[in-house]
């Protein structure tokens, strides 16, 4: 075959530009994550235009979040999860109630319809698992009292995007019982398969005699973390809720701690491409043209959000060193607002301009945060300490 697929040029390209952006931020000592949403950006249709197919990275991009909370499921104990149920749930559930407060406050001082006002406090209540994750795992944070607990909100979070949903388009209008049950028969299966996980230690067929082969070892993994993300699709449940579980049930598996070393080099690249995707939907045009109300809806966001986990975690009798890091940390607004925003948008929700500033908060969120974050890591070294002792 004669000639370059234009594909193949690109994804080289998007390598390269990964690797110039990532060596020049790590000499300015800026994480990876904002290299990363630079290179995006850099390379995107608002930048250099040297990609055509920006949905192809979205899509790669959505694989490195499955790995992601893969590999957090295998990680997370259930058991500290229930134990941590007050932080879990009531503090999710307020955090949560809070923002749509705040949101539904401004949405009556502008005169915002009910269904935009819960939209968007849904929108901004969401974190970044993908953003929280990479800076927990590279500070080592993931095991810590403050990593459990803001992991804990993390998968609170995204087990509630499903009610989200549902109240987004029954205020719509375009509520459907067919869906909602079938989610919920979704919701069973995947919690009985992680039961039954639980009661039984899994034993794979075969395991034994193809132990020490590779490619076997390669393709078990891939489809024990997107096989279970697939089912729960298929129950129109989200992809990373069903990735989250599927870790859960592989860490009740025999034999299964090599999965990580099989993984981990494709986590690494997936979650790279997440992150240029969010940089390819940054219209810096626009973001010019409107840079000021921009630059105050994403102050405000950090400002609210940190403080509305930090009242919260504070009235869980956590510290308030304690409380603003952890509240820091949750801050920015997550991957899947882009998905609510995009549902909202569909229903008409919000306009054709209310979407567009919507993905260029919830993208320069996502780039900030990092710094956002560094802003409060004078709290850190209380911070990593026992949060229930803490005064």
């Amino acid at each position: 075959m004669l000639g370059a697929d234009p594909l193949l040029i690109e994804f080289v390209l998007v390598m390269l530009s990964a690797l110039v952006v990532l060596f020049v931020f790590y000499w300015l000592k800026q994480p990876s994550v904002v290299a990363y949403i630079a290179a995006g950006v850099m390379v995107g249709p608002f930048g250099l235009s040297l990609i055509s197919d920006a949905h192809f990275i979205e899509i790669l991009g959505e694989f490195g979040v499955v790995l992601l909370l893969f590999f957090i499921g295998m990680e997370v104990s259930i058991d500290s999860l229930i134990k941590n149920w007050r932080v879990v749930i009531l503090g999710t559930l307020m955090q949560i109630a809070g923002s749509v407060f705040f949101i539904g406050t401004l949405g009556f001082l502008f005169d915002w319809g009910l269904e935009r006002s819960i939209l968007l406090g849904f929108v901004i209540s969401l974190s970044s698992t993908a953003v929280i994750l990479r800076f927990l795992e590279s500070r080592g944070m993931i095991q810590t009292q403050i990593g459990k607990d803001v992991i804990g909100v993390l998968v609170a979070q995204d087990l509630l995007i499903i009610p989200m949903l549902i109240t987004i388009t029954a205020i719509s209008g375009e509520f459907s019982l067919s869906n909602m049950l079938l989610q919920v028969a979704g919701m069973v299966v995947l919690l009985g398969l992680f039961v039954f996980s639980r009661i039984k230690k899994i034993k794979i067929p075969t395991f034994d005699t193809l132990a020490s082969d590779s490619d076997y070892k390669l393709f078990l993994s891939f489809v024990l973390c997107f096989g279970v993300a697939l089912l729960s699709a298929l129950f129109h449940l989200s992809v990373g809720m069903g990735a989250f579980i599927g870790g859960m049930i592989a860490a009740n598996i025999e034999n299964i701690h090599w999965i990580r070393d099989q993984l981990h080099s494709f986590k690494t690249l997936f979650i790279a491409l997440f992150f240029m995707s969010v940089g390819l939907l940054i219209n810096i045009p626009f973001v010019w043209e409107n840079i000021i109300p921009i630059s105050i809806m994403v102050a405000v966001v950090f400002l609210v959000n940190t403080f509305i986990n930090a009242l919260i975690f504070r009235w869980l009798r956590l510290s308030w060193k304690y409380s603003l890091y952890a509240g820091a940390i949750l801050a920015q607004i997550g991957e899947f607002s882009f998905f609510l925003a995009s549902v909202g948008f569909q229903l008409g929700t919000i306009s054709t301009t209310g979407y567009q500033i919507a993905i260029a908060v919830i993208a320069l969120s996502l780039l900030f945060s990092p710094l956002w974050i560094k802003l409060f890591e004078r709290f850190e070294g209380r911070a990593l300490l026992v949060g229930g002792s803490m005064t």
